[in-house]
């Protein structure tokens, strides 16, 4: 692998990371540091949500036509190093607020712009893919990395922490090479252009959706419906994560010789057999051996779904992304009062599967009729 490949491979390791570490801490640092009641302490994650939404859109868009990719890179790991001191050393509720509405939150937008620039400078090769692998690596070693900070150092010690590895981690971004600017000098999108992205967004948000319900709903089948422990819960997730990577790091080439859509069809189809698996199975082995077709789905809408939607709007590669990005957000918020309420209303938490296969049909019916007008997008 070429110098330039392991650049971009170490920097997207290093932001998985300390995502999926901040990601781990930031609810128990709320409620145990912070002291929050469970009101405020959802007013603080709404916050941090929220802002990490309006964010992931709005600063690559502005990458795309006035920032290098790599700069605004920079600035979100600067808002990043900033809350982190922050949160580091103050204990104000206040203050924790403001700095998750002004910085931690527009920080993760830094996810989105990294992708948004290896599209300008990869194209649609399938190496992007492969780089969406290296993210889920990540996520294999962030929380355990974020746990130990946290027990080990305190609060405090876990941000002061996170703020200094924004130091490696600006050094890397700084040397990565220029990616092209792409939507310098593009043209608007047309109205049949926008309705296609729409309907595109409504489909992948679903089958996101689909995927946040799995991944609540099936720790909680195996405490509660399976009597089993939580180590078997974290097995389950565990196993699909090692999987997942395997197939991102594996199969890009392979996907690559298929149409996108195709691939994302395919997935869901797997994923609606695991979600159906979740509904009906009576044992814990039959969860665990059906982690392949969780993985395969989750591939084909982390992997595979962010190509495609990448390629809906080849000259804006920020834009595309940060509503690729969103598609997530969204999903959850949807997702998890459904679960919620089906759980409570059918009073078991494997009937809440259901969710996740009514979501997945919904997002399988909405992508492919965003293929109907696929002839009416303008070659950008």
């Amino acid at each position: 692998m070429e110098r330039k490949s392991l650049l971009q491979f170490a920097t997207i390791i290093g932001i998985g990371v300390q995502n999926a570490a901040l990601n781990t801490v930031f609810a128990l640092y709320g409620s145990e540091f912070l002291g929050l009641s469970p009101r405020a302490l959802g007013i603080l994650i709404l916050t941090f949500n929220l802002s990490g939404m309006v964010a992931s859109l709005l600063i690559p868009a502005l990458a795309d036509r006035h920032i290098k990719p790599r700069f605004a890179l920079l600035i979100s790991i600067l808002l990043a190093a900033l809350g982190y001191v922050v949160l580091a050393t103050s204990r104000n509720q206040t203050i924790a607020l403001i700095a998750t509405l002004l910085c931690i939150g527009p920080s993760s937008s830094m996810v989105g712009l990294f992708f948004s620039y290896a599209r300008a400078y990869h194209g649609a090769s399938p190496f992007v893919v492969r780089l969406r692998g290296g993210f889920s690596a990540a996520w294999i070693l962030g929380p355990v990395v974020g746990a130990a900070l946290a027990q080990y150092a305190g609060y405090p010690g876990f941000y002061l922490s996170l703020g200094a590895f924004c130091v490696p981690l600006a050094i890397l971004i700084l040397a990565l090479p220029d990616a092209p600017q792409l939507g310098a000098n593009s043209s608007k999108v047309n109205r049949a252009g926008t309705g296609r992205v729409a309907i595109a967004f409504i489909g992948m948000a679903s089958l996101q959706g689909a995927a946040a319900a799995s991944i609540t709903v099936a720790p909680l089948i195996v405490v509660k419906s399976m009597d089993g422990t939580l180590t078997e819960a974290g097995i389950i997730l565990g196993v699909c994560a090692i999987l997942e990577v395997f197939l991102l790091l594996g199969s890009a080439s392979i996907l690559s010789k298929f149409q996108d859509i195709h691939v994302i069809l395919f997935g869901s189809a797997c994923g609606m057999l695991y979600f159906m698996t979740l509904w009906l199975a009576p044992f814990y082995w039959m969860l665990l051996v059906a982690q392949i077709l969780n993985a395969t789905f989750i591939v084909a809408i982390k992997g595979t779904g962010m190509a495609w939607f990448q390629g809906l709007i080849p000259t804006r590669p920020g834009l595309s992304t940060g509503l690729y990005v969103n598609t997530s957000k969204i999903g959850a918020i949807v997702a998890a009062p459904c679960v919620g309420f089906v759980a409570a209303s059918l009073g078991s938490y494997q009937q809440a599967s259901l969710v996740a296969v009514t979501m997945a049909i919904v997002g399988v019916a909405v992508v492919s009729f965003s293929r109907l007008v696929a002839q009416d997008v303008p070659q950008q």
